[in-house]
């Protein structure tokens, strides 16, 4: 699942209500199972394919999954926060 990291920080009050929202869903589903993910265990590029296959896991494994609006929410969250590595 990637080098392991420390977890993410909220974004800050005045983000991106979308960001804001994708952080929140990866708190709700994401922790089912583990820590939630910080943005830069990954590349924006490589974001698509592990929320793929954890959300396979997670309907294989009879757990609460995100719809595909939620979906794509936690894509940008995780893909746009990418971009503040340094």
């Amino acid at each position: 699942m990637g080098s392991q990291s420390s977890p993410a920080e909220p974004p800050a009050k005045a983000a991106d209500p979308a960001i804001r929202k994708g952080y929140d869903l990866t708190q709700q589903f994401c922790t089912q199972c583990h820590q939630a993910p910080n943005p830069v265990q990954h590349t924006a590029a490589d974001w698509p394919l592990v929320v793929s296959r954890m959300q396979i896991y997670i309907q294989q494994q009879h757990r609460s999954a995100p719809d595909t609006k939620e979906q794509k929410l936690i894509l940008n969250y995780l893909s746009k926060s990418d971009t503040a590595r340094n």
